[in-house]
This record gives structure tokens, C-alpha cells and sequence, in this order.
């Protein structure tokens, strides 16, 4: 009967040393997918910030093309409205002298 009851309790702490080997490797698992998912997410972090600074950076670029591009429309603008004066004032001066003829 003793031998019996050692030989339970020798069985009960194998059982118990298996459950404790079983969990402890389902928390190394879950873990290691913990630690994945978060490597993951960081790397997908990373990756956003790169393309959030390239679009600064082309946003910027945009903004200089388009700071150079209104002095050229309005020097573009000053330049046809001095033809039409000019245009004008040549009809003017055509006028005048057909009335002076």
C-alpha cells in the first residue's frame, strides 16, 4: 500500500511536471508570436514614417515648383498686358493719323 501511494505520488509529480513543461511552452509560443506581431508592427512603423517624410519632402518640392512657377505666370501676365498697350496705342496712333489725313 505504501509503495502503492509513493508510486502515485511519483506519478502525480511526473503528470504535474508535464502540465508545467506544456504551459511554459504555450507562453514561450504565444510570446514569440507576441514579440513577432510587435516586430511586425514596428517595421510597418517604420515604413509609414519613411513614406509620411517622403511625402513632406514631395510636398515641399511642390510648393518650391509651384513659388517658382507664379513669378513666370505673372511676368507671363505684365508682359501681355504691355503688348496690349502697346497693340492699342499703335491702333491709336493709326487712327489719329488717318484722321490727320
Amino acid at each position: 500500500h505504501q509503495l502503492g501511494m509513493a508510486s502515485d505520488v511519483a506519478q502525480d509529480a511526473i503528470n504535474t511536471m508535464h502540465a508545467v513543461a506544456a504551459s511554459s511552452a504555450i507562453d514561450v509560443a504565444a510570446g514569440t508570436a507576441v514579440f513577432k506581431d510587435a516586430v511586425a508592427a514596428s517595421s510597418s512603423m517604420d515604413q509609414g514614417i519613411v513614406e509620411a517624410g517622403g511625402n513632406v519632402l514631395d510636398t515641399a518640392d511642390g510648393m518650391s515648383s509651384t513659388m517658382d512657377i507664379l513669378p513666370d505666370t505673372s511676368s507671363g501676365i505684365l508682359e501681355t498686358n504691355g503688348n496690349i498697350d502697346h497693340q492699342l496705342g499703335m491702333a491709336s496712333d493709326t487712327a489719329q493719323d488717318a484722321i490727320n489725313t
